[in-house]
């Protein structure tokens, strides 16, 4: 319960990313900006963790103490399994003194009625003068009568104790199978618990809002790299763009379409189309492109253009050149490309680059920039290293709910002669109503004394 009340109260709270975790000084600062941003309350739910549920103390103790409940649980039900198994067992074959309760084993409490009968006619059959009763018949489907010989009572009237008597016993068994599948509930929310614990110990998620094209993002906590490739048909100019995900030893180039999404070593990454933008590079290995107040040029860089209007500017140094590029307002991918050759203010005709038109410009030295119009890309990748235990926790839950719809029992009759005139008759059973319906039983027959 505490751990579902922390989790509905977290749903509607801004969670710490885990890219900012692995900083120290990032991570408080965002901390501190969300306790700002929550009002009052802020600082009181971030120092109890609910910034940061799954990693807080207090879900990780309730997770603990949830833990230890749930194997207290699963020895409980497996006691009281092995104890209807032995019961069947044994009903019928441990010995005992006439008016003396057979020794049941130890598992779920245990209920007893001990009771003396009178019967008129001492020829009656026993089994015939206490049988369950209707009650009983529909609680407990399964029912075996057997007769035992055991030593007589000690009681007053009888001729000799050592003399055996026939004790008739009544086993009643109410789906004994079903004791087994109630394991299975504990152990499907073990599995459950287990998952959420390597989740919240091992997993991480990691939201890159855009990468821009030729851009490289690393997460080293999680040995995760994302380089945003833009390949170029060189016969046909068209370009590719493909995400490269390295997570630890195992790579994947992903093509970026609407609900892309791959498995990489464990870590699931999913990549959506985000705002335009467009990869400048030039052809060849010389580094041609920098941007305003950048020192070392670039061979390509990538540019984001979040809203119509949105301009960039790029330096040319060997050419003594620069390009302004601007996002056309008109609703489609379009740019405005204005080249500014070298001791001009005044730019060449304006160039219309298409999202599916590519054009690159071809300077007097013989080389070739090209102007890629590609979308961002917004990237998240999740690794959930205890995803795989839901699917059988929710399956060993849903068979132990069956054994717990079923309800397995037992109810053990024992009827011995007691003296001349009286039978002696013991219940037992795991359900305290069995007791008080055959208690009933007895009592509106006008038979039974204490």
């Amino acid at each position: 319960a505490v751990m579902l009340l922390l989790a509905l109260i977290a749903l509607g709270l801004p969670q710490l990313p885990d890219q900012v975790r692995t900083d120290p000084g990032e991570a408080n600062r965002w901390l501190l900006a969300t306790a700002e941003r929550t009002g009052g309350l802020g600082e009181i739910l971030g120092a109890s963790g609910l910034f940061s549920l799954l990693r807080s103390p207090i879900f990780q103790l309730a997770l603990a103490g949830a833990t230890v409940l749930l194997l207290i649980q699963l020895a409980y039900v497996f006691g009281a399994a092995l104890q209807l198994r032995h019961v069947a067992q044994d009903a019928e074959h441990q010995p005992s003194q006439a008016g003396e309760a057979v020794a049941l084993p130890p598992g779920r409490r245990i209920y007893r009625l001990r009771r003396s009968v009178e019967i008129d006619d001492a020829a009656d059959k026993a089994e015939d003068s206490v049988l369950p009763g209707p009650e009983l018949a529909e609680a407990y489907p399964t029912v075996a009568r057997s007769a035992i010989t055991v030593a007589a009572a000690e009681a007053p009237g009888l001729s000799s104790p050592e003399n055996p008597v026939e004790e008739y016993r009544t086993l009643a068994l109410r789906s004994p199978w079903a004791a087994w599948l109630k394991l299975c509930l504990p152990m499907g929310l073990l599995l459950f618990a287990s998952a959420i614990w390597l989740l919240a110990r091992y997993g991480w998620e990691v939201t890159i809002p855009t990468l821009a094209p030729g851009e490289t993002f690393r997460y080293a906590a999680g040995s995760l790299e994302l380089r945003y490739d833009v390949p170029v048909n060189e016969a046909t100019g068209g370009a590719s763009p493909t995400l490269i995900i390295d997570a630890g030893e195992a790579q994947e180039r992903l093509p970026l379409t609407a609900g892309a999404w791959a498995n990489v070593g464990g870590a699931i990454a999913a990549a959506e189309p985000a705002t335009t933008a467009m990869l400048v590079r030039t052809r060849g290995s010389q580094p041609l492109l920098a941007q305003p107040g950048q020192s070392t040029p670039s061979t390509a860089i990538g540019l984001l253009f979040p809203s119509a209007g949105s301009e960039q500017a790029l330096l040319l140094p060997r050419q003594g050149a620069g390009l302004r590029i601007v996002r056309a307002g008109d609703g489609r991918n379009e740019f405005m490309v204005e080249f500014y050759p070298r001791n001009s203010t005044a730019p060449d005709p304006i160039l219309r680059v298409r999202d599916d038109e590519p054009q690159f410009l071809t300077f007097d030295d013989g080389q070739i920039v090209d102007l890629l119009p590609v979308p961002s890309v917004r990237v998240t990748v999740r690794r959930m290293p205890g995803l795989w235990l839901l699917l059988p926790a929710l399956l060993l839950t849903i068979v132990g709910l069956i054994g717990y719809w079923r309800r397995p029992g037992f109810a053990l009759l024992q009827d011995a002669p007691w003296s001349p005139g009286k039978r002696v008759v013991i219940v037992q059973s795991d359900r305290r109503a069995t007791i008080a319906a055959v208690d009933g039983v007895l009592a509106d027959a006008g038979e039974a004394t204490e």
